[in-house]
């Protein structure tokens, strides 16, 4: 691995790579042709002391990964009228109507606050329908309406499309969800 202590800096001063490494524990390998690291990304650290560094981090990997697929299947569902994690709640309303805010927060791991900020949007679009629950009447339930179900109709072909695009790029995707699932026990 090159160093880059020292490389142009200041007296006492730390190369980036440095005070990543110190700071934050990392661990720094040289960036390889066909790596996960993007060649504008390499091109973008360029004469920053970045050259030939690469940081190995699966929390900020998985945020990179995260930013992606979100956007893929933005792009993907935006002929619907709808985003990632509206189709995402769509999707367990559909399979499970009637689920209180409570239940539907676990089930997409979504705090009350976030959860209905993103119901609100939907309930204003017509989408989803709110009623006091069967047993207690303090504890809302939701629904898909008429138009909730169009969208999402609309929007499952598309997602679709998305997900053949994904799995085409990552290659054997039982390994990736066998690895995500794996992650998903860390927590």
């Amino acid at each position: 691995m090159p160093s880059l202590s020292g490389a142009g800096l200041p007296s006492g001063a730390k190369a980036p790579s440095d005070f990543v490494a110190e700071m934050y524990e990392l661990k720094l390998v040289p960036f390889k042709a066909g790596s996960h690291a993007s060649e504008s990304r390499i091109r973008g650290l360029q004469g920053r002391g970045w050259e030939g560094v690469e940081v190995r981090c699966y929390c900020a990997a998985a945020r990179r990964v995260s930013r992606r697929l979100v956007r893929v299947y933005e792009e993907a569902l935006r002929p619907a009228g709808v985003n990632p994690a509206q189709f995402e709640l769509m999707q367990h309303l559909r399979a499970r109507p009637g689920l209180s805010q409570g239940a539907l927060a676990v089930a997409v791991d979504l705090d009350q606050t976030t959860l209905s900020r993103n119901v609100r949007g939907m309930m204003a679009a017509g989408w989803v329908a709110v009623s006091a629950g069967m047993g207690d009447k303090r504890v809302s339930t939701y629904a898909l309406t008429e138009a909730g179900m169009a969208v999402l109709q609309a929007a499952v072909p598309l997602w679709k499309e998305a997900t053949v695009r994904v799995e085409a790029a990552v290659g054997d995707a039982e390994v990736v969800w066998r690895g995500l699932e794996a992650l998903e026990k860390v927590v």
